[in-house]
């Protein structure tokens, strides 16, 4: 009897040691590493990304998902730090010139700017119609938002006051994207009617329109000094020669600014609908990601096609060029980053 009873003694304790270790050395010992300053894990758990972008010197990688903005070492990719969104995500990210401060737009047109050293917010811009684009002037002094409703405010960067407001009757309502060139002289914006105008953002007005598209762009892009202007769609032609339906239907425009005039259209065989579009810093190559994961590299002076970069499984509505020009980075709604060689067209990293 006593046997028994030492027995079921024996199996109590090893029972009661059991949940001991499992309520107190169980979490410590398979917890996630602390990330740096404990501001941030290291991924990005299920949160659909909307935009990566390099900081002007090449030494940081921001993603920009639904949880907030991801601050990367552009070498180790050694995470810095996570900016968490105030509401419900991050969906577009600039640089300033000097790489210093960082702008985010959130729902319902909310424009942050935050300090990119410390990740502390620096203020929240005065909300007024709804914002269709943004951008930083070349000096980095002034911040330039541009309403739908063709309202062009230029805030003092520095202070995130107003400084000047021009409401123009001309509505950017039915445009799909707008983009600054880098001087910040032109504003294109790719409309619904499958045209792309290019306004002069001080007086609001247009001077020039393109056409050629046969619907709407999903992204447009300027080069670096600004001369031409990349778009891409899904308007190729959807009939192949024996009039079946093509599923491969996108294309990349590369248009002259200056004259106005298409320079080149490219669309190949395995090119989808082209969602993001980037130009690397020198201008001489030019990279669309489609809506099946799928990337297109192409020389937009000659209209060379080079080759194309397969791994994400989802639409890929982020592309960015390293100021070295050796590496570009892409996100996908797969929920991913990868980092890719340029030359080679090897998938050196992915970042989760």
């Amino acid at each position: 009897m006593k046997n028994i009873f030492a027995t079921k003694n024996r199996y109590i304790l090893i029972l009661l040691a059991l949940i001991f270790v499992s309520t107190f050395y169980l979490p410590i010992l398979f917890a996630e590493s602390p990330s740096p300053k404990g501001e941030a894990k290291a991924n990005f758990d299920t949160g659909r990304i909307y935009d990566v972008a390099y900081s002007p010197d090449g030494t940081r990688l921001a993603v920009a998902n639904s949880e907030g903005i991801w601050i990367y070492d552009a070498t180790t990719y050694q995470l810095l730090r996570l900016v968490k969104s105030r509401r419900t995500g991050v969906h577009l990210i600039v640089f300033s010139p000097d790489g210093s401060t960082i702008a985010s737009e959130e729902e319902l047109s909310r424009i942050h700017l935050w300090d990119v050293n410390t990740g502390k917010h620096k203020y929240e811009l005065e909300r007024g119609s709804w914002i269709r684009t943004f951008d930083f002037s070349a000096d980095g002094e002034t911040f330039l938002t541009v309403g739908v409703h063709g309202a062009f405010t230029f805030w003092d960067t520095a202070t995130g006051v107003k400084k000047q407001q021009i409401i123009k009757p001309k509505e950017f309502i039915n445009s799909y994207c707008s983009v600054f060139d880098p001087n910040n002289l032109i504003l294109a914006v790719s409309n619904l009617h499958a045209t792309i105008d290019l306004y002069d953002p001080v007086k609001g007005v247009v001077k020039k329109t393109l056409t050629g598209h046969k619907r709407g762009c999903h992204r447009i892009a300027f080069s670096p000094d600004g001369k031409t202007l990349a778009s891409g769609s899904d308007d190729a032609d959807l009939r192949d020669e024996d009039g079946n339906f093509r599923r491969d239907s996108g294309n990349l425009h590369v248009w002259d600014t200056v004259k106005g005039e298409l320079k080149h259209k490219i669309s190949v065989e395995g090119m989808y609908g082209i969602y993001s579009i980037a130009f690397s810093p020198d201008g001489s190559l030019l990279a669309g990601g489609d809506e099946f994961g799928n990337i297109h590299l192409v020389n937009p002076n000659t209209g060379e096609y080079k080759k194309k970069f397969e791994g994400h499984d989802g639409l890929v509505p982020a592309i960015a060029f390293s100021s070295d020009m050796r590496t570009f980075a892409s996100g996908s709604r797969d929920g991913t980053v990868r980092i890719w060689d340029v030359a080679s067209g090897e998938n050196k990293r992915i970042l989760y």
